[in-house]
């Protein structure tokens, strides 16, 4: 057996209800209405209309919105964890086995990253991958 066939094979445990204790399920998996997807909503503010955006810049006295370089690369490398945190904001737990990051993904983050002149790399995510 090579490494990975191993490391599904434990990850398989893990998640499986049959195996030793019972692990907590994500939020998404307990039907938590914390886990559901909300309309993210800007108090005070109306909508914008499509086209709309720079007269709304310029009436808070901004004459233009330009980003700033990029300095951090936060890669977040899957919702498979051994916790279930009320306030995790990706909902991970220990049966999130599919949303973890391939290795052609990561190789495209670090191709992304050479492109960038970003000094600080943050990786997040998925504490057993």
């Amino acid at each position: 057996m090579n490494g990975a066939l191993i490391e599904l094979a434990v990850l398989e445990e893990i998640a499986s209800p049959v195996s030793g204790p019972k692990g907590t399920k994500s939020l998404r998996a307990r039907g938590s209405t914390l886990a559901r997807r909300r309309r993210i909503t800007r108090a005070g503010f109306p909508p914008l209309a499509k086209g709309e955006f720079d007269a709304a810049l310029a009436a808070c006295g901004w004459r233009e919105f330009r980003p700033a370089p990029l300095e951090i690369l936060q890669i977040n490398v899957g919702r498979l964890c051994n916790m279930t945190c009320r306030h995790c904001h990706v909902d991970a737990g220990p049966d999130r086995i599919a949303e973890n990051m391939d290795r052609e993904t990561i190789d495209l983050c670090l191709a992304a990253l050479d492109k960038t002149g970003a000094h600080t790399v943050d990786i997040t995510g998925a504490h057993l991958n």
